[in-house]
């Protein structure tokens, strides 16, 4: 009892003996736990995250658990929402952490403020040409989500909006442009601007045509007397103005007295309104003087108008009576123009004319300078019937979802250049339509009608108008969202603005949009940005709304892969430890592995160089992803010590080299014996490891996997005098030096066939599969089996290559063999009517089986699509060459025979070598008389019938019934007795042919 170990190596070594030692004094000092904060970020005015920590150091596998850590540190930061873009410190302290065997470091960490996203949208703005801009106002959406936040607390902006409208631009639509009011002016801010539109409207300008008056001369009058402009903007003249000024109304051809309109027009101008004032002319009357007698007048019948608001009266000579003529004298007037007492609407008003010598016109020999003749004459005559005004609703627009606007109407019909005041208009029409806010897009009646509309002098029309109700304008924003590598897309949600102007107005009511966002992305997307467009959250789906649609953005994240070095132990034996024992990955998506790492495994910590007694750090490292973000965690090295007192010695075992296999799908490796290292022999002794099989840590082709085998006594064997049972053996070993190669696979593309059909080829037969192992299938391959080669695309006749591809896989080296196309020539069959020819192959005899045809009398049948050809083949064989029909003629063909129409290729056919059928006709020839027969017969061709042949055993003649007797065939050569009636006599002869 009370033994301890000293001096220099003492640290290496540990007494043995079991309970029997005691007494042995030890201090173990508290390890340290690194507690470390996270950095964080977040946006100007949002609340600070909840801050995060991380604590490492943990010994002997320990975790927060089982080291009985209790408390939690303390991690703040100086910032708040209010804190300006930048960077601020997050500060670390122990605070109330405690563990018995831990005592505590700390690392700081940093807190982000990023410029808070926000939308300003420019207010749309009007006014008229010349006017002073309006104040540039602006609109801040605060949604808290995406570019729309919102400004934080009481902030505001700093800068002003822009546009390059003055008061000379002229009439149309400016852009409102973010100006001065930019992120540069705005730290805290990252601003997404809308622009907004400053409408120019035309200003208003009358012109009044100036009044002028002139005494009677029966001149027609024409023209005006100038005009005066009111309502020039920025000091500008008559100059701008287009086309040119011109005068109408009553006064252009006026010649009587009275007062008539002069109407200014033919002006334009595009940043103008013109509105035109009438002027007067006025045409005084001659004056008249009297003479003796007196004649008296007055009115009679009707005087009528329809109101004009002027005093004029029209009369003809019907409406004058004059008395006090002498004898047979007398006179009429001429003079058609009077005054009514009054402009106004109305009966039984008075007539008043001015007369002078001129207005009258004497009868037979009546001398008027013998009369005073009246100077006036008046009579309670006249009627003036009210004019007719038409009142005209006003075309109206608005967009769905927005209330009516309120319906306007213009009267026309004034007469006099009266309006609504001076004519004493009053009430209004009742303007009406069924539409309401929530009817949609489309045209609507406006509706008019009186109502209560009254004017002494006038009668009322009206005339309906439209309402156009457009689709709403509206903005929708896709919401931005983010997940990480291999995780299923979140929900895509959208966000509708509703600031009420512009292309944000807003859904009406509780409308809803129909239809879904979209993205590209899938659980294989890489990490980056993929937008969010718009997918079927088309206007077409949603008639009564105009979308303007702003993509979002799905940020994909890395995956957390945690990579855990595998802890193991030795016993001390002076050698420095190098490297590790294998690692293991938690957190791999898509069924992935260790083969989408970049970099190669590494170790280092404190384990590397290690050689004393005690714990080391194993820290892993080297690897990179684009994918994944990396954690490594340690694993420990354990050095334990020598025992001092005799005990069997312990030995040692590690792996080395490379244990390589092509992939088989086991796990079963094969070793051999310079795959093992052991170390812990004692002088000269040793021995080698027999066993060869081992088992990697999976089944798939890679590098750097670990490789390990179960050991038991049997599977070592001594070098030399070495005795085994002096030693305890080691029951395992384990080590990264497994590679699993690739298998070769080849895929051969099986063989097809067809026969040309014009159809283009396309795809393959299937293929076979050479080199799987462990039984496993396709389905274990990657990608999609695609063909090419020359075999895609072909049509003619011929052979192809059918090149399969598109495979891929971790394990298996895929190698491909190509298939061939055979594409053998079509059949092409020949068809006749009632037989393989057409027609009628006819001629007349000759004695021979030769015919001849056309390409006419061939009929071919069996092409494929527009496929064709014509027989140019001329000559046949008649089945005998005797008269007849229905007669067998057969062709022999060749290849050279046919003649392809139009891009025909023969070589895709077999075709045919011979074709008949029974067209044939070979008509009877006409044969002359000799003179010596008689002149019935002799010297002329006659149609003649074959009674006998004329030979040595019959000499017969039958009766010839009739002249002409269907002609018999004739054969080719001998001697014939033929037979004619003339008259009535029949005639023989004997006809030879040889």
């Amino acid at each position: 009892s009370n033994l301890a170990l000293s001096g220099g190596d003492s640290g290496n070594y540990y007494l043995t003996g079991g309970t029997t030692f005691s007494g042995s004094n030890g201090t173990i000092t508290p390890a340290t736990l690194t507690v470390t904060a996270d950095n964080k970020s977040r946006v100007y005015g949002d609340a600070n995250p909840v801050f995060t920590y991380t604590v490492t150091g943990y010994q002997n596998s320990e975790n927060a658990t089982t080291a009985g850590l209790t408390g939690a540190p303390a991690i703040s930061t100086v910032a708040t929402a209010g804190s300006n873009v930048g960077s601020y410190a997050i500060t670390t302290a122990a605070g109330n952490l405690a563990a018995q065997n831990y005592q505590f470091s700390t690392v700081d960490a940093a807190l982000t403020v990023n410029a808070r996203p926000v939308t300003v949208t420019a207010n749309n703005q009007s006014r008229s040409y010349g006017a002073a801009n309006p104040a540039l106002t602006y609109t801040v959406a605060a949604d808290g989500v995406g570019t729309s936040r919102g400004l934080y607390g009481s902030d505001t902006l700093t800068g002003a909006l822009a546009t390059t409208a003055t008061t000379t631009t002229g009439v149309g639509s400016v852009p409102i442009t973010q100006g001065t009011l930019t992120n540069t002016n705005n730290g805290n801010y990252a601003i997404t601007f809308n622009d907004g539109t400053l409408t120019i409207g035309q200003a208003a300008l009358t012109v009044t045509a100036n009044s002028t008056s002139k005494t009677y001369d029966g001149v027609a009058y024409t023209g005006g007397s100038g005009v005066t402009y009111a309502g020039f903007a920025n000091g500008e003249t008559v100059a701008v103005l287009g086309g040119a000024l011109t005068f109408s109304g009553t006064s252009q051809g006026a010649t009587n007295v009275g007062s008539y309109a002069i109407t200014p027009g033919g002006l334009s101008s595009v940043n103008y309104a013109l509105t035109y004032v009438d002027g007067t002319l006025t045409v005084n009357p001659v004056p008249v003087v009297p003479v003796t007698p007196s004649i008296s007048a007055r009115l009679q019948g009707t005087v009528s108008k329809v109101y004009d608001g002027q005093t004029t009266a029209t009369l003809a000579p019907g409406n004058y009576l004059l008395t006090g003529w002498v004898g047979n004298d007398g006179a009429t007037v001429t003079k058609t123009a009077g005054v009514y007492d009054n402009a106004n609407a109305g009966k039984d008003k008075t007539v008043t004319v001015s007369l002078t010598s001129s207005d009258f016109s004497p009868v037979g020999t009546t001398r008027l300078s013998n009369y005073i003749l009246p100077s006036s004459v008046s009579g309670v005559v006249g009627v003036i019937t009210p004019a007719p005004l038409t009142v005209t609703a006003d075309n109206k627009s608005r967009v769905y979802g927005d209330a009516n606007p309120v319906f306007t109407y213009t009267v026309t019909g004034y007469q006099n250049s009266e309006n609504a005041t001076t004519a004493g208009l009053t009430g209004a029409p009742a303007i009406s339509t069924v539409a309401t806010a929530g009817s949609n897009v489309g045209s609507y009646a406006i509706t008019t009608a009186a109502g209560n509309l009254a004017a002494q002098n006038y009668q009322f029309s009206t005339v309906d108008a439209a309402l156009t109700v457009n689709a709403r304008p509206i903005t929708v924003t896709a919401n931005n969202q983010s997940r990480s590598y291999g995780a299923a897309n979140p929900a895509l949600t959208y966000t509708v603005a509703a600031d009420g102007v512009g292309t944000s107005r807003g859904l009406y009511g509780s409308d809803t949009l129909t239809g879904a966002l979209a993205t590209t992305a899938t659980t294989t997307t890489g990490v980056g940005s993929v937008p969010i467009t718009q997918g079927t959250l088309t206007n077409t789906n949603n008639g009564n709304y105009a979308i303007t649609f702003n993509d979002g953005t799905l940020t994909i994240g890395q995956a957390a892969l945690t990579v855990i070095a595998n802890s193991t132990s030795k016993t001390y034996d002076g050698v420095a430890y190098t490297g590790g024992s294998g690692v293991t990955y938690a957190g791999f998506a898509n069924g992935e592995t260790v083969a989408v790492l970049g970099g190669a495994l590494t170790f280092s910590g404190t384990s590397q160089g290690a050689t004393n007694v005690g714990s080391y750090a194993i820290t892993p490292g080297g690897l990179s992803s684009v994918n994944y973000a990396l954690t490594y965690v340690d694993g420990t090295l354990t050095v334990n010590p020598v025992p001092v007192v005799p005990v069997t010695p312990s030995i040692s075992a590690r792996l080395q080299g490379t244990v390589s296999k092509v992939y088989d799908g086991q796990t079963t490796a094969t070793l051999a014996p310079g795959n093992y290292l052991l170390t812990g022999w004692v002088g000269n002794d040793g021995a080698t490891v027999t066993k060869t099989a081992g088992v990697y840590d999976n089944a798939n082709a890679g590098t750097d996997k670990t490789v390990t085998v179960s050991l038991t006594s049997s599977d070592f064997s001594p070098v030399g005098t070495t005795r085994l049972i002096n030693y305890i053996l080691p029951s395992s070993v384990s080590g990264v030096v497994g590679v699993i190669t690739s298998a070769p696979l080849t895929v051969t593309a099986k063989n097809a066939t067809k026969t040309y059909d014009g159809a283009i080829y396309a795809g393959g037969n299937g293929v076979t599969y050479a080199g799987f192992v462990n039984g496993e299938t396709p389905a274990v391959l990657a990608g999609t089996l695609t063909y090419g080669g020359n075999s895609q695309g072909a049509v003619n006749a011929g052979s192809y290559t059918i090149t399969p591809g598109g495979l891929s896989s971790g394990n298996y080296s895929v190698g491909y063999t190509d298939g061939i196309l055979t594409v053998s020539p079509a059949v092409l069959s020949v068809t006749a009517i009632s037989g393989r020819l057409q027609g009628t192959v006819s001629k007349v005899y000759d004695g021979q089986t030769r015919a001849t045809l056309t390409p006419d009398n061939y009929l071919l049948s069996g092409w494929l699509g527009s496929d064709g050809a014509t027989v140019t083949q001329t000559t046949g064989t008649y089945d005998n060459p005797n008269v007849g029909t229905g007669k067998t003629v057969t062709v022999s063909l060749s290849s050279s025979d046919y003649r392809p129409t139009g891009t025909t290729n023969l070589q895709n056919y077999t075709l045919p070598t011979s074709v008949s059928g029974a067209v044939g006709t070979i008509t009877p020839t006409k044969v002359s008389v000799p003179d010596t027969q008689g002149p019935a017969l002799g010297g002329t061709e006659v149609n003649i019938a074959l009674i006998h042949q004329v030979n040595t055993h019959s000499s017969n003649v039958p009766t010839l019934h009739n002249d002409r007797a269907p002609t018999p065939d004739v054969p080719e050569m001998g001697c014939f007795l033929v037979a004619s009636k003339a008259g009535v006599h029949i005639r023989t002869a004997t006809i030879c042919r040889d």
